[in-house]
């Protein structure tokens, strides 16, 4: 489990979190360098869930789920759910849900940051317009005048599209990473897995976060619940 926990620390904690979840009371809790595992073992599976991080209204926990028996089972995606302090459900995000919204996040920046570019370059090719007026005075007359103005230079005129193309680069790479992490973090989202006898499947939770949140984990027939409660 150390691999996996130390992946979604690295993936998860990008921000400053101001709460973190603890076991509740009356658990089989674990502690494994300074972090609280919850343990759930009942007659073919074994089910260890670990907080790791809240960031931006949603929460990351570690679930390990082990197999027990002498022979194999699958645990479903939609066998792990959750529900908050009322008994309300919470929704506990697929690995598609989180890569679809992270394709669609990136989509909609790049369009964005598109259009800013095409803006800025079509400015930066038009010329230069200055609109200037005054007045005259005479000993026997006053009069005034305006007028427009246009100048053109291809120079600056290239570089200012050489700096918004660059500019415009920039962003799209660091959009293209951004959907990098987060189609990682997605890959290590808790799916639908097949548990081989002896074998164990870590994965991750991610989830709103309530103040309390009480997990249901199905496997190999059995019905695991483990609960955690928001803290400082």
């Amino acid at each position: 489990m150390k691999p996996l926990l130390s992946l979604l620390l690295a993936i998860t904690l990008t921000g400053c979190a101001t709460h973190r979840y603890m076991p509740a009371p009356g658990q089989d809790v674990i502690y494994t360098n300074g972090s609280a595992m919850t343990k759930s073992s009942m007659g073919r599976s074994l089910v260890y869930i670990t907080p790791v991080s809240i960031y931006k209204g949603r929460a990351r926990f570690a679930l390990t789920v082990g197999n027990k028996s002498h022979a194999p089972f699958t645990v479903y995606a939609n066998q792990v759910t959750a529900t908050n302090e009322l008994g309300k459900p919470v929704k506990v995000y697929t690995a598609q849900q989180m890569e679809q919204e992270a394709r669609t996040r990136a989509n909609v920046m790049a369009v964005a940051a598109a259009l800013n570019a095409g803006g800025q370059s079509l400015s930066a090719s038009l010329p230069d317009t200055t609109y200037h007026s005054g007045s005259i005075n005479t000993q026997y007359s006053h009069a005034t005048y305006s007028g427009v103005s246009t100048t053109y230079s291809p120079a600056r005129s290239a570089m200012a599209r050489q700096r918004i193309n660059d500019q415009a680069a920039g962003t799209m790479s660091m959009i293209s990473q951004n959907l990098g992490n987060d189609l990682e973090e997605a890959q290590v989202v808790f799916d639908t897995t097949t548990i081989l006898p002896k074998q164990a499947h870590p994965g991750m939770l991610i989830t709103k976060a309530p103040k309390e949140i009480h997990f249901t984990v199905t496997a190999g027939g059995d019905v695991h619940r483990l609960s955690f409660i928001k803290s400082k």
